[in-house]
């Protein structure tokens, strides 16, 4: 049927996906559509980069993070014209701050919903290509077809993308983070007000006033209002079990729209959402609601913004205070200490004072919220007990320092106090320090301690990554041969030496080794463990092969052409010339007469006339041992070398097919033209 997606496949669209971390080819892109349906692709493939659109996209310092690409294909003889908009996840950084910009966005954009700064370049993008595009193809009568595919982050854009603007005929997502009733209504203002009309409320002037809602009641308005509005099954979902993001997205708010139940991927490890779920909804209503505060923060300021909010506090500013200290403990009185004197009293008026003033303001908020954690954290830690990937011990200590962290922050407003007395402000500025200190050590400590929780969501973070999910699709066909993907993106088939039925004896093994198939094996055959083959080396080689054995030819055939008009042809031509000239000779004798005889004076009483001349001719052939020397020495040569060049290429291409015989499609991976 015309216009059939050509990204038809999970394993296919995953690839591509893929592709988004790095850098999308057309190259690439045709490799791996041959190398996943052994066909030729469309005809015509067009990349756009949201790169390509910096001006449109990247205002100001503070960008959002987004990046996506386009493929387009197009074939007017077979009916396709396809957009395909790829939006990246999670993995992008704030400039030159080396912090996770799409981590911070997927924390307080999604939890909390009071971020659309991402989801706005995606859809400037969305609009520009598929304006170029439809420019391009306006005299097409093949009408565009739009769909989306996105991986974490990205997956929760381009769903999101669907759910709002409800263009695209299909999206799919792999491991998406789910779109949230909170950042819809923050984003679609359609579905605000009607979410403001149902409950009688005002979000446009105050959103926070969302959070009051009942829970249940507001998700189940969220789902059935789209649910109505688009075709749930065009959103197709993708999820490990295992997921990192499927585990955190039992949190308030977010909806479950589209189809597709999880996967079990990883043997042995159900994931963390079985411990997720056990975390009481109020603790994540409570941990949302305190992420809110920061999001106006993070949007104008960037995520150096969004932490020193939650403090207040400013180390640097601190060091410079010290400095002034030391400076006038060891020199006294002087000009210079007069002057630093006068220049640090400027800075704690400009700067240091503001500070501690913020921080008064900050601090007894950060003090509630660590309240807050530890009277909720313990059920939460035990859970994490419960599952064994936490010990008891490591979980008294993270309270233990919790508690500590506590203390010292009502410490620091204690000492802040003191700083409004000059008297006391060295004094006080010291013990600030020296709490700050303490609150970092325990940090660190809660850190420490936390790790087999993080080592935890490291796994499942593993899970997450499009490598993991690549390579469960691999081996998802349940045959005795499946497919891995290296960070390459190179294709292997893999089997076990007894499924490729070979022989573990040693003269087996030799015989192996010698066989052209063995340079692209990997994997310990004396084991029995299994056999990879590099399937996109050996096309790559075997592509390559050919067209240098093609190469070889031609240039071979022009050093024929040069030696046959060089030698054969010129000698033939030399011979031409030599007879013709006999010819003329005998033919025209009177014409010599002159040449041979000379000039006879007037006045000679006798002249000879030549009458005729007779030609004895002994021209010798070619001499063979310089026509040997070409034909047998350097020709021959040449063409035994590139025929068993050309030999061992094939002999490789059909040690792969006889290798895994029962994949039908191999053989079309080496003759489908890129």
């Amino acid at each position: 049927m015309a216009n059939e997606e050509v990204l038809n496949s999970d394993l296919l669209r995953a690839r591509m996906m893929e592709l988004e971390y790095g850098e999308v080819t057309i190259e690439e892109v045709k490799r791996i559509y041959i190398e996943e349906t052994g066909k030729a692709p469309p005809g015509n493939i067009t990349i756009y980069r949201s790169d390509d659109f910096k001006e449109e996209l990247r205002k100001g310092e503070h960008y959002s993070g987004f990046d996506g690409t386009v493929i387009h294909f197009y074939d007017e003889r077979q009916g396709i014209n396809q957009m395909y908009m790829i939006t990246r996840g999670s993995e992008s950084s704030e400039k030159d701050s080396g912090k996770p910009l799409d981590w911070a966005y997927n924390a307080i954009g999604i939890a909390t919903g009071q971020n659309d700064s991402q989801y706005a370049d995606a859809e400037r993008f969305d609009q520009i290509v598929t304006a170029e595009i439809e420019q391009k193809t306006k005299k097409s009568e093949i009408p565009m077809k739009k769909i989306g595919l996105g991986h974490s982050l990205g997956g929760n854009l381009i769903v999101m993308l669907k759910l709002i603007t409800g263009q695209y005929d299909m999206v799919y997502a792999i491991n998406p983070a789910p779109p949230s009733v909170y950042q819809l209504a923050y984003i679609d203002r359609q579905f605000q007000r009607q979410l403001s009309e149902k409950f009688n409320l005002n979000l446009g002037d105050d959103f926070n006033a969302i959070y009051d809602i009942d829970h249940d009641e507001l998700i189940a308005f969220g789902e059935a209002y789209y649910k109505n509005k688009i075709d749930e099954t065009t959103i197709q979902r993708l999820i490990m079990a295992e997921d990192v993001l499927y585990a955190l997205s039992i949190a308030r708010g977010f909806m479950n729209i589209g189809v597709g139940d999880p996967v079990n991927s990883i043997e042995g490890f159900d994931g963390l959402r079985g411990v997720t779920e056990q975390i009481p909804a109020s603790f994540l209503k409570q941990l949302q609601l305190y992420l809110a505060q920061y999001a106006d923060d993070y949007n104008e300021n960037g995520f150096n913004g969004f932490i020193r909010a939650l403090t207040g506090f400013r180390p640097e500013l601190l060091d410079s205070f010290f400095q002034f200290a030391v400076l006038y403990i060891t020199k006294g009185y002087s000009k210079e200490t007069f002057i630093n004197g006068a220049k640090l009293s400027w800075d704690y008026h400009t700067n240091i004072f503001p500070m501690l003033y913020d921080m008064a303001k900050k601090i007894p908020e950060a003090l509630k919220f660590v309240s807050f954690l530890l009277e909720n954290l313990p059920p939460v830690l035990e859970e994490f007990v419960t599952a064994g990937i936490l010990t008891t011990e490591e979980k008294d200590i993270i309270l233990h320092e919790l508690q500590a962290i506590k203390d010292n922050l009502q410490m620091l407003l204690v000492s802040l106090a003191l700083t409004s007395d000059y008297r006391n402000r060295h004094l006080a500025m010291n013990s600030i320090k020296e709490y700050y200190l303490e609150i970092k050590k325990s940090f660190e400590n809660i850190k420490t301690n936390f790790q087999p929780v993080l080592d935890a969501f490291g796994e499942s973070a593993e899970a997450h990554s499009l490598a993991h999910v690549i390579e469960v699709l691999g081996k998802a066909d349940g045959t005795d041969v499946y497919r891995m993907y290296d960070e390459r993106k190179d294709m292997y088939l893999v089997k076990t030496p007894e499924e490729a039925g070979i022989s573990l004896d040693p003269a087996a093994l030799i015989r192996l080794q010698r066989n052209p198939l063995a340079a692209f094996l990997t994997g310990d055959i004396h084991d029995g463990k299994p056999i990879k083959v590099n399937i996109s080396s050996a096309v790559r080689i075997y592509r390559k092969g050919l067209e240098t054995c093609e190469q070889l030819r031609r240039e071979l055939k022009i050093i024929k052409t040069m030696y046959e008009h060089e030698y054969l042809d010129d000698y033939d031509e030399r011979k031409r010339k030599l007879r013709a000239k006999i010819n003329d000779m005998e033919q025209s004798p009177g014409y010599y007469q002159e040449q041979f005889l000379g000039r006879f004076p007037a006045d000679a009483q006798q002249v000879n006339l030549i009458k005729k001349i007779v030609v004895h001719e002994d021209i010798p052939a070619f001499p063979s041992s310089i026509e040997m020397y070409f034909e047998e020495a350097v020709f021959a040569h040449y063409e035994k070398e590139i025929e068993k060049t050309w030999e061992l290429i094939e002999a490789i291409k059909l040690s792969i097919e006889v290798f895994f015989d029962k994949e039908k499609e191999i053989s079309k991976l080496f003759t489908v033209s890129y």
